[in-house]
């Protein structure tokens, strides 16, 4: 456990850092979403997700217009990626690494 914030009013205990990977599979037709769920033991409703891609290729298939986020949920997160390009598929098949952060 560790604090974080330079006064007591933003300041946050931080009590477990979880990382981890997944490896996504998927074809996001223009302007779809998909959410794709991921078991991570410990994790609970509230804490603060962050995912990104492991390389650069990830995101930029095909000039694609892809966003995501991810949030926690009991026993694991959701990560959702919207492909906002108007007429092309999204179709990288790719590793996406994640941070849980628990804190108070």
């Amino acid at each position: 456990t560790f604090e974080v914030g330079s006064t007591a009013t933003n300041r946050a205990s931080i009590s477990k850092i979880i990382r981890g990977r997944k490896y996504v599979t998927n074809n996001i037709n223009a302007g779809a979403e998909l959410d794709v769920d991921v078991t991570v033991s410990g994790v609970v409703e509230g804490d603060v997700v962050i995912v990104v891609p492991e390389t650069d290729a990830a995101p930029t298939y095909s000039n694609a217009k892809l966003i995501w986020c991810g949030w926690a949920r009991n026993g694991g997160i959701t990560i959702r990626f919207t492909n906002t390009h108007g007429s092309t598929q999204y179709q990288t098949n790719a590793y996406w690494v994640y941070l849980v952060i628990q804190a108070s």
